[in-house]
């Protein structure tokens, strides 16, 4: 019953991705071990469902490599955590699928991605996601 109650409290009950409270923990852990080189990737898609939702979280979590971590970090975000030692190009292919893996019919509005690096845009996970999201704002207002 206590592992059940401690998975609830750490987990999206919709897609079962780990929840912001869990990637919170595991990003203090990760920097505090790499102490560099976590890469977070923001992605928000507005205005989804509760099937998107779910839909998008199962291709996300297929594009994942075993060491990242796929979560929900509330209902129209998602963010990937890298594992410390990823390349540029690894990073960049991730990215790719990612893109991929998001453009869907079904989206009234596409998916937007963001990029902090640890500890370059902040040693925090609520420094990293908020640099996520300036550089994905930036970005949408280019296109």
């Amino acid at each position: 019953m206590q592992a059940r109650s401690a998975y609830v409290e750490t987990h999206d009950e919709l897609t079962g991705l780990p929840n912001r409270r869990c990637v919170d923990e595991l990003a203090r852990a990760l920097a505090l071990d790499a102490r560099s080189a976590l890469v977070v990737m923001l992605i928000e898609l507005p205005k989804i469902d509760a099937q998107l939702r779910k839909f998008i979280a199962e291709r996300l979590r297929a594009c994942a490599r075993g060491d990242d971590v796929v979560a929900c970090v509330d209902d129209d975000r998602f963010a990937v955590l890298l594992s410390p030692h990823i390349g540029p190009d690894a990073e960049g292919k991730l990215l790719a699928r990612l893109r991929a893996a998001t453009a869907s019919d079904r989206l009234d509005v596409p998916a937007m991605i963001g990029v902090a690096r640890c500890p370059e845009d902040g040693t925090s996970l609520d420094q990293l996601l908020a640099h996520a999201s300036s550089r994905m704002r930036a970005q949408d207002a280019s296109h």
